[in-house]
């Protein structure tokens, strides 16, 4: 009996997924460790909080909260309270944080994908359509770039009233909408 496509790109994706965390493992962080450092690396100043987090993660309030506390433990991020409002958390990589995204087992995936050449830009675009998919199927909020977001004036967020840095267009931002037709 044949595999379905469906299914043996399912299949892929799991034993792909399981490569990583065997990998990440020698590390000393848990895969959910590296997918918060992940994206705390990779988002704008708008959105390096705990709920931010949250919400990039699917998880639930207790478990990023633990998440976030043993990297705070190990020396991987810093919280600090926000000046305009007292109650709301930044949250930041360190220098050891900062070095251990540099030695990230991820970028053996990326090798691995640039190794498929020019090829690489179509599955590249296929697998932001298959995640897109999921992220319908299951709810859960889109995160992008203000590169491509609606909510972007120019130069300016309508969403947090704020002029964006060159940086901020290429960052993942938890206000994210993408642009009509994107």
């Amino acid at each position: 009996m044949t595999e379905s496509p469906p299914r043996a790109i399912a299949d892929r994706i799991d034993r792909l997924a399981r490569l990583l965390r065997a990998r990440a493992q020698v590390s000393g962080l848990n895969p959910a460790q590296w997918a918060a450092l992940r994206y705390l690396s990779r988002a704008n100043r708008f959105s390096r909080t705990p709920g931010a987090v949250t919400r990039y993660l699917g998880a639930t309030k207790g478990t990023v909260s633990q998440t976030l506390i043993a990297l705070e433990r190990k020396g991987l991020l810093t919280r600090q309270r926000s000046s305009r409002d007292r109650r709301s958390v930044s949250l930041a990589l360190t220098d050891r944080g900062q070095s251990f995204i540099r030695r990230d087992p991820l970028q053996d995936v990326e090798a691995a994908a640039a190794m498929l050449g020019a090829e690489a830009v179509e599955l590249g675009g296929k697998l932001g359509a298959l995640l897109e998919a999921m992220a319908e199927l299951s709810e859960t909020v889109a995160f992008g770039s203000c590169g491509s977001c609606q909510r972007r004036d120019g130069v300016r967020c309508r969403q947090f009233r704020a002029s964006l840095s060159e940086e901020d267009f290429d960052l993942l931002c938890v206000a994210y909408s993408p642009e009509a037709g994107s």
